[in-house]
């Protein structure tokens, strides 16, 4: 490999080169089939996704990393990992070498789902008014990030939190904001046309509440509705106000041992709180 040492530095991000100084020091011809296989494959990336070696691409924003089992990953840095994360996509790399050859192959493909785990999932964080300040902007642009929680602080009337969607979403479309809006004593929004939810306790309630007739049907039906109409609501007013997605319900049995748990559960019975 000509120029050897320096052009490894040059194209290695920090990361790969750790493993390549590494793997130098045990044989060099490992160190130069790492230095291979990493430059075909950005030189795949750089084209899968359009750019070519043009900014924000770089030899080293760009880095294929391998996790335990030596599946190799794609690390992006810098401008590269804000514009790749704004396309809301992600990338899968295969690599091959044999002796004086080197291949690779990159396929990029769109996110529908945040949810998909990779070797760095998104993280939610929170905001700590009812505004965005200044520091809240490159934290929501970060590529890890993948949403947004707000708390009671972030709240003030229902103009004040759609203005605070609207902004979230300014800065990233794809960012999912949520709340732990669950209805009982863990409801974020109460005033301003926000409906008071029933703790959860009061439908698993029901749904045990067999009446004079013992009509267990009766009551699972009553139950159901009840927990529809509970769902529909809190979807409904979530929504308008630009929120995606509420943590609700928990799914935790209450034996009475947990305050934190409480009434937010259903019931103390599997069966209950699955049905």
């Amino acid at each position: 490999m000509r120029h050897g040492e320096r052009f490894a530095r040059k194209m290695l991000g920090p990361q790969e080169q750790l493993v390549w100084q590494a793997r130098t020091a045990r044989f060099s011809d490992r160190g130069m089939r790492f230095v291979a296989t990493r430059f075909s494959a950005k030189e795949a990336f750089s084209k899968a996704i359009g750019l070519g070696m043009r900014m924000p691409m770089t030899w080293r924003n760009c880095e294929i990393l391998n996790i335990a089992s030596g599946q190799p990953y794609i690390v992006l840095n810098g401008e590269l990992a804000v514009w790749f994360a704004a396309k809301n996509w992600r990338a899968h790399v295969s690599l091959s070498d044999e002796w004086a050859y080197a291949t690779s192959h990159v396929v990029v493909e769109t996110i529908y789902n945040l949810f998909i785990m990779t070797p760095h999932a998104p993280v939610i964080i929170d905001v700590a008014g009812t505004t965005l300040q200044a520091v809240d902007m490159p934290r929501l642009k970060h590529p890890l990030v993948g949403g947004v929680i707000l708390f009671g602080r972030n709240w003030s009337d229902r103009a004040a939190l759609t203005k605070l969607c609207a902004q979230i979403k300014a800065v990233r479309a794809d960012l999912l904001i949520c709340v732990d809006h669950e209805g009982g004593r863990v409801q974020r929004f109460k005033r301003d046309g926000f409906t008071h939810i029933p703790a959860m306790r009061a439908l698993g309630e029901l749904w045990c509440d067999l009446g004079r007739d013992g009509d267990a049907a009766g009551a699972a039906l009553k139950a159901m509705n009840a927990a529809s109409a509970c769902g529909y609501v809190l979807g409904a007013e979530l929504r308008a106000c630009g929120v995606d997605f509420s943590f609700t319900p928990i799914l935790d049995l209450d034996y009475g041992n947990s305050q934190v748990i409480g009434d937010r559960a259903f019931s103390a019975s599997a069966h209950v709180t699955a049905a």
